[in-house]
């Protein structure tokens, strides 16, 4: 059974128009009505967030990748400082 924004608004005791904005992904419901949503539509809460945990796992594993490049040019830094070796000078002599 397909519910209607407006009887699934009615079951957890919202607004329609903040059904509306869950379905355009203009907002996401908070835990309280993540479970609401799950118990009205009958489907695991997990399964609400499938996507969004999926889209988490790209965007952190993006991350990871810039935070490691981050971390190597610290090190090379700070390598470069405990030796003597300034990096601006060696731009200015590059």
């Amino acid at each position: 059974m397909r519910l209607q924004q407006k009887d699934l608004a009615f079951l957890m005791e919202l607004d329609p128009t903040q059904i509306s904005k869950w379905e355009q992904g203009a907002r996401l419901p908070g835990a309280y009505n993540t479970v609401g949503l799950a118990v009205a539509t009958g489907v695991l809460v997990e399964e609400i967030f499938i996507d969004f945990r999926r889209e988490w796992q790209e965007r952190v594993k993006e991350r990871w990748k810039v935070l490691e490049s981050i971390r190597k040019e610290e090190r090379q830094f700070y390598s470069q400082q405990k030796t003597g070796k300034s990096l601006i000078g060696q731009k200015i002599l590059s």
